[in-house]
């Protein structure tokens, strides 16, 4: 077992396990959200999180921006929050309480989920990437999502 950069790695014959409950529940109890219910997703799809929402502007902003980057690093082991945490980097000019409750969110899924991690197992070496679209989903400038994966062997890279 190794423990890098708030990552422990554990070694198995079958392969690697990378997971990070501490630096989860660091995040939770920064943003006093320990305590908190779990949910089983990451984001609700509606409303729809836009940039001209009317809701106040939060508090603190720089929070906000820490979280989302605490997020961001997350997503490294934990693919699963890619989108989420891509919505949410979008606003952390001008973050409202709206954003900050997609953070809640965010995070009390994390909470349910902070033993969750990424295996990595011996396999070959090849590359493979799928990816897909929708078609101007976006209610502020029409323009399409897209969201890609491509492994490396069995193994999720990007």
């Amino acid at each position: 077992m190794a423990y890098v950069d708030d990552i422990i790695i554990t070694a198995y014959f079958a392969g690697l396990i990378l997971e990070s409950e501490k630096y989860i529940m660091d995040i939770l109890h920064k943003t006093s959200m320990a305590g908190a219910s779990a949910t089983p997703t990451p984001m609700v799809s509606t409303p729809k999180l836009v940039a001209s929402d009317d809701s106040l502007p939060f508090a603190d902003g720089l929070l906000y921006r820490n979280v989302v980057g605490m997020l961001q690093y997350l997503c490294i082991i934990r693919p699963d929050l890619s989108f989420c945490v891509n919505k949410l980097s979008q606003y952390v000019n001008s973050p409202s309480e709206t954003y900050w409750k997609a953070i809640k969110r965010a995070l009390q899924y994390l909470l349910g989920t902070s033993d969750h991690g990424l295996f990595l197992s011996k396999g070959k070496f090849e590359l493979v990437g799928y990816s897909d679209a929708d078609w101007a989903s976006s209610v502020e400038d029409r323009r399409s999502t897209t969201g890609y994966f491509v492994y490396l062997g069995p193994n999720p890279i990007a």
